[in-house]
């Protein structure tokens, strides 16, 4: 399997988590790309049939005040059919 993904700024993609769900490959990876007009670190999504030809679906929007500096090096697993998603986040440290 070879798969990058073509941005602005070149071909990037790393981290990759692979996993089987729903007859599909799901391919989760880091990604750089633009997101309200700045260059960031992100999750990119992308779906294949048979892991050779990838598709890219679209990126994990960054939702959360501790995502807002980047989030990237995805894991994924399917457990009792719901598939799970960790991720880091370069975001604000919160001290309680």
């Amino acid at each position: 399997m070879l798969f990058t993904e073509k941005t602005k700024n070149g071909s990037f993609a790393k981290d990759p988590a692979v996993v089987k769900f729903s007859d599909k490959y799901l391919m989760y990876f880091s990604s750089i790309y633009t997101d309200e007009g700045a260059d960031r670190l992100g999750i990119g999504i992308a779906e294949s049939d048979d892991l050779d030809n990838w598709t890219v679906k679209g990126h994990i929007p960054f939702e959360e005040d501790c995502e807002q500096k980047g989030i990237g090096a995805p894991a994924a697993i399917v457990l009792d059919g719901v598939l799970h998603l960790f991720y880091q986040s370069y975001g604000y440290a919160v001290i309680w």
